[in-house]
């Protein structure tokens, strides 16, 4: 039995499959109407056109142009024929939808002048990432899910941070939170001249300055549509335009006297999906069922080509270890000041070990055993007096293993945030060069004598570049709790950091291919044959297992790898 379709608010009696079709056959006619955000708006005529090309758009059976469905709010492209004046354009890429006018926004420490659109055809907040960059703000990557007419759908990866906004000249400052930053928003160019608001009344005077061809790089979505309430408003003719004074200043909109009212061409709606469980769910099931069954070659992501840049450019060998630097995303990154979440963290800990003596025993010897064999050090007092934009303090906890009791691995929780910055929403994970899983156990499985090990405590093998280790920072104080806490310093990869991993079997892999031409074939184990810091290898019989694993063990004491 059939249901009504329900999409966009279809009451028909078909499968939602169908949905569109019925409207694709049916001749539109004048005075028609189209879909807007999930309202219908009218829809003129349009005069016919040149033959469009594929990227164009289509024409209707009355052979008028239409224009090709488009992420208006993400402004990738103008549709080729937007009704609208290209020089002396509206206030507004749409008379039903945004207005424009100028703000200020302020980053990490930094403001830019630039336009906001007033958009609530979107359901978010959005901000073009060269903006982004110029406020030095870093947020957490996520994936914008976008939802437009017909039900169809794509996906956006996004930078999600928070920032703060005031009108030009305006001393108050509003909120900004969960803006989406995303590659190119591209938004229309608007002019606003002095005669466009005169209207009937030739000695009216504008509430704002006018402007030309200014290029918006802030869309305000309806997840802030307070900031674009009216207070008060003006009209300058019976037909507008109009003008409303708003929490960020005076905005102009609707058509201008003697120009076309057409809107543009418009049918956006936008969402963002929060539970993606069940997609997840699917994914994971499909990952499981493929689990070995075929390769999939990577390719490599811009993050990738940077970080791998990162990699090859500081990775030098010093003494008999190897130093690389963190993978940042950014070359200006601008971190929060995070003492006060570290602290709070220490305190949390020491409650904790008041409780429990041998841990607290515990934690004391892997910090002096950091300083001893060379992975921390105490700050002098001077140097904690130094700042820096990279400027972090890490808080740590402790890990046991319930297969080695009385262990206990000191983890830094590089997640930690402040204000929505982490230490690794700042970082990229780096190039994911290790060799499958499947097919390292596979060859495991191939030979009669199998060899298994490990490289013994690998991060803290692998210095960290001095520049860099002001954002490995944290706090001990012996659990004397009566004075203030010393600041040390890791100089050595940490258990927590996003790219540890990843810059670690970097290093692991240029220290072995020194000896390609010398050993082949204990070079093959180490890159082949390895998972991060786990070897595992096979062999056909007892003499060669044991030949190639000594030389495995050679080339990495080279490294300073035990």
């Amino acid at each position: 039995m059939q249901s009504e379709c329900q999409i966009n608010g279809c009451r028909r009696m078909h499968h939602r499959l169908l949905y569109g079709a019925d409207e694709e056959r049916r001749p539109q006619q004048r005075g028609g109407f189209r879909r807007h955000g999930g309202n219908q708006q009218p829809v003129p005529r349009r005069s016919p056109a040149r033959m469009p090309s594929r990227r164009d758009g289509h024409r209707d059976q009355e052979g008028n142009q239409q224009p090709a469905v488009f992420k208006n709010n993400l402004g990738r492209s103008a549709p080729r024929e937007a009704g609208l004046p290209t020089q002396r354009n509206l206030s507004c890429i749409d008379p039903e939808g945004g207005r424009l006018l100028p703000v200020t926004l302020y980053g990490a420490g930094r403001r830019v002048d630039t336009y906001a659109l007033l958009d609530e055809g979107s359901s978010v907040t959005m901000i073009d990432d060269e903006l982004r960059r110029d406020l030095g703000v870093q947020g957490e990557r996520r994936q914008l899910n976008i939802q437009w007419f017909g039900g169809r759908e794509a996906r956006e990866p996004t930078n999600v941070v928070s920032l703060q906004i005031s009108g030009v000249g305006k001393t108050t400052r509003h909120a900004l939170k969960n803006v989406y930053a995303v590659s190119s928003l591209s938004l229309p160019m608007q002019t606003l001249s002095r005669q466009d608001v005169q209207g009937v009344q030739r000695d009216a005077r504008l509430p704002m300055k006018p402007y030309s061809n200014a290029v918006a790089k802030l869309l305000i979505g309806l997840d802030h549509g307070h900031l674009g309430l009216p207070l008060r408003t003006r009209r300058f003719s019976r037909e507008g335009p109009y003008a409303a004074a708003t929490d960020l200043g005076w905005v102009v909109f609707g058509p201008v006297s003697g120009q076309s009212t057409m809107p543009s061409p418009r049918s956006c709606l936008l969402a963002v999906s929060v539970d993606d469980t069940m997609e997840q769910m699917v994914e994971d099931y499909f990952d499981v069922e493929n689990f070995g069954v075929k390769p999939a070659p990577q390719v490599a992501a811009s993050d990738d080509v940077r970080a791998q840049r990162i990699l090859e450019d500081t990775t030098v060998k010093v003494g008999r270890r190897y130093q690389t630097g963190l993978l940042w995303k950014d070359d200006h990154v601008v971190l929060p000041q995070s003492y006060k979440m570290a602290y709070k963290r220490l305190v949390n800990v020491e409650r904790k070990l008041k409780r429990n003596k041998p841990l607290a025993q515990e934690y004391d010897r892997i910090i002096k055993d950091y300083v001893l064999k060379g992975c921390a050090r105490m700050l002098q007092p001077d140097e904690v007096a130094v700042r820096s934009d990279r400027l972090w303090y890490c808080p740590y906890f402790g890990v046991e293993d319930p297969n080695k009791p009385g262990k206990v691995r000191l983890v830094f929780d590089a997640a930690a945030k402040v204000g929505g910055t982490s230490l690794n929403s700042a970082l990229d994970k780096g190039p994911q060069h290790y060799k499958p899983l499947p097919a390292v156990l596979f060859h495991f499985r191939e030979g009669a004598v199998g060899v298994c090990g490990d490289i013994k405590e690998m991060f803290h093998l692998v210095l960290i570049r001095p520049e860099d280790r002001c954002s490995q920072l944290f706090l001990w104080r012996d659990g004397d709790d009566d004075r203030d806490p010393d600041v040390y310093e890791m100089d050595v990869m940490t258990f927590g950091a996003a790219c540890s991993p990843s810059a670690a079997h970097y290093v692991k892999t240029v220290n072995a291919l020194k000896f390609r031409d010398s050993d082949p074939r204990a070079v093959k184990a180490i890159t082949d044959y390895h998972y991060v810091d786990d070897y595992v290898d096979s062999f056909a019989t007892e003499s060669e297992a044991i030949s190639v694993s000594t030389r495995v063990k050679e080339i990495h004491a080279y490294a300073g790898f035990e």
